[in-house]
């Protein structure tokens, strides 16, 4: 498959349907008459997974999966894009998540007054619980955000975006999956993001080297490695805004979806890669 042809889709849910209806390719009412059969989900919808690949045994190596939960449960047999895969260069990309309600609101260098941020849930594991150690320069608020009701978790994302456009860093330790959306929410917000035990590289591209990435061996100097960089100039700032708005959400969507601005990214993969 490439680029020069016209690709056949069928999608088994509507997100796929929203952002694929926008390029050349044709999408089918039949998977018998599609090139590639898309499952697309927020969520860790392993046992629908299952279902998919059973109906759909026949046509394994056709079936696309595009993910954004925190499970790795993926094979060597379909396509594979999601948030927690580590790529192998054959058939397993990792992507990006994003959040739509990013788009409300545009930030600004001037605004910046916090030195580094983290909201969220503090796991038991070594790069969440270190975030306790830190001195008062940096602003730690834990909330556990998955157990509240869903008008508050709204609350609770707007203020920490808040926070985030207001600080030159924001933390970024690895949770219970490979990686966290907190790292293209942080670019989204201007802030440059501080990787923790998080070795992640979406499609490759690394987030385009902006990030400052930490081993948990490092923590104990945490501090003192951070306060020997350049407090981040505007030019870190544009820097990270032009990455969010070039390489992960490039279109003022506001819909949800999984693929959200960077399909155009999925499909190249598609059309380039070899087939499986």
């Amino acid at each position: 498959m490439n680029g020069l042809l016209k690709m056949r889709f069928f999608c088994l849910k509507e997100c796929s349907l929203f952002w694929l209806s926008k390029t050349d390719h044709e999408i089918t009412n039949t998977p018998e008459e599609a090139d590639y059969i898309i499952y697309e989900s927020t969520g860790d919808p392993s046992e629908e997974i299952k279902g998919v690949k059973e109906v759909y045994h026949y046509r394994r190596k056709d079936l696309i999966f595009i993910l954004s939960g925190d499970i790795d449960f993926s094979d060597n047999e379909s396509w594979w894009f999601a948030t927690t895969l580590v790529p192998n260069g054959v058939n397993k990309y990792q992507i990006y998540t994003t959040n739509p309600r990013l788009c409300s609101s545009v930030p600004s260098y001037s605004d910046k007054k916090i030195l580094g941020y983290f909201g969220g849930t503090i796991w038991n594991s070594p790069s969440r619980q270190f975030l306790k150690t830190l001195s008062e320069e940096w602003l730690i608020e834990e909330n556990n955000y998955w157990d509240l009701p869903y008008e508050e978790k709204n609350k609770v994302t707007q203020s920490s975006y808040t926070k985030m456009r207001h600080s030159y860093y924001t933390l970024c330790p690895k949770g219970n999956g490979f990686s966290s959306m907190r790292i293209a929410e942080a670019l989204a917000c201007g802030s440059v993001p501080i990787l923790i035990d998080d070795y992640s590289n979406p499609f490759n591209e690394n987030y385009g080297n902006i990030p400052v990435r930490l081993s948990l061996e490092s923590l104990p100097d945490f501090e003192t490695i951070i306060k020997s960089r350049e407090v981040p100039s505007k030019s870190d700032f544009e820097s990270c805004i032009d990455y969010y708005t070039s390489n992960i959400n490039n279109t003022p969507r506001l819909e949800w979806s999984v693929c959200s601005g960077f399909s155009d990214k999925v499909l190249k993969v598609i059309e380039e890669s070899p087939v499986i």
